[in-house]
């Protein structure tokens, strides 16, 4: 059976965990697997990992995208997106199925312009979906609500497309009594980490000496922020509310992973601050796997505060506990319901300065541990063997 899986992201946890993942697990079965990527993608140590495995990889034109990422830009983006993609499936060998590791790429073009996959079934994974969730009636936002909906209805009407998966159980729950066609929407399990085999990659990143004088002293408490590091992880709430407060022990802030241009500029503006000179660092790079192991290990709580404008998941969350590590998140979207049903960490008012600050006293003067068992009960739900083999099932059996 060949599979074509599409991912046009060049970097990103929908690349590093779900299309590892699944490509894993079609592999393991006797699949032929054909993976269609952005011309980006070439370049990208994402990539480095699939390169290796006996797949086949095809790669996109290169395109330029329209920024500011407004609702129009967006949508002549996907436009230009779907016409590349169905420009080379036409030049590609035929498949038995299609599937979209990130479907919310071009899923407003498909609902426009139908499938682009000819009589091929496709089927795909929208990582997140936020009309469920109530605007106010006369703003933008709320427009753009409608709009999504019957964008996302349309799609479902499509006689090709086969199945779509969400790894949010608040909008299974809503698409029951809200969206026709509800009956072609599962559940996947989201996650976090890969149960590598081996403990470090091979193209290690040195430990630098700042790092090493951070964990050396015991009385320094560490929070980290990790990942893609962008305006949607909240960061700017963090530094604003230890910059305005005194706190009694050594704090510390590591910022670790590639930062978009506002993130960038912000972490520069408070570096040069006298009062977070010496407790906030930046490493601003693709974290390898020794230093995220490193990291993780040995830093006393994890910063997942998505900011009000975010309602879906977040790889660092499962990492976190993996690594048996506290988290602080914020109180809205689906991150808010997995650590309320977990209780791995705390929930905070993403945007109120002085509840982070009250928060953040609260830890640091508390010896109150996380019961292991919370750790445990969330790996044995969200893992890549269970993300993988839920989908491959619900593909196949049809």
């Amino acid at each position: 059976m060949k599979i074509l899986l599409i991912e046009t992201e060049p970097t990103g946890h929908h690349v590093s965990l779900y299309l590892n993942a699944l490509v894993d697990k079609f592999l393991l079965k006797g699949f032929k697997i054909t993976i269609l990527t952005s011309f980006k993608s070439k370049n990208f140590p994402t990539f480095n990992n699939l390169k290796k495995k006996n797949v086949k990889i095809v790669y996109l034109k290169n395109y330029i995208k329209l920024n500011p990422k407004n609702y129009l830009s967006i949508m002549i983006n996907q436009i230009k997106l779907y016409f590349l993609i169905k420009n080379k499936f036409k030049k590609i060998n035929k498949f038995d199925h299609i599937y979209l590791n990130t479907f919310t790429v071009i899923d407003k073009a498909i609902s426009i312009f139908g499938s682009p996959f000819k009589d091929t079934k496709f089927s795909g994974l929208f990582p997140t979906l936020k009309f469920n969730y109530k605007e106010k009636f006369f703003s933008f936002a709320k427009l753009k609500n409608i709009l999504n909906k019957i964008f996302f209805n349309r799609i479902l009407k499509l006689k090709g497309l086969h199945k779509v998966f969400i790894p949010d159980p608040i909008f299974i729950k809503y698409s029951k009594n809200n969206i026709l066609n509800y009956n072609k929407i599962y559940l996947s399990y989201d996650f976090g980490f890969f149960p590598k085999k081996k403990q470090f990659s091979s193209n290690k990143q040195i430990i630098n000496d700042k790092l090493l004088s951070i964990f050396k002293n015991k009385n320094n408490y560490v929070i980290l922020a990790y990942g893609s590091i962008r305006y949607e992880k909240g960061i700017q709430f963090l530094l604003r509310a230890v910059k305005d407060f005194s706190f009694q022990k050594n704090l510390k802030i590591i910022i670790a992973g590639k930062q978009d241009n506002y993130t960038y500029n912000l972490i520069n503006n408070y570096k040069k601050d006298k009062t977070l000179k010496d407790i906030l660092i930046s490493l601003n790079y693709f974290i390898s796997d020794e230093i995220e192991n490193y990291l993780f290990k040995k830093t006393d709580i994890v910063w997942t505060g998505y900011t009000r404008n975010y309602h879906g998941s977040s790889a660092v969350f499962f990492l976190s506990s993996k690594y048996k590590k506290p988290v602080i998140t914020s109180n809205h979207g689906l991150i808010n319901e997995y650590n309320k049903k977990y209780k791995i960490g705390f929930r905070v008012e993403i945007n109120d300065i002085k509840k982070i600050q009250k928060l953040l006293i609260k830890i640091l003067s508390s010896t109150k541990q996380i019961k292991i068992k919370n750790f445990d009960n969330l790996n044995n739900t969200h893992n890549a063997d269970r993300f993988s083999k839920n989908i491959f099932k619900n593909l196949i059996n049809n």
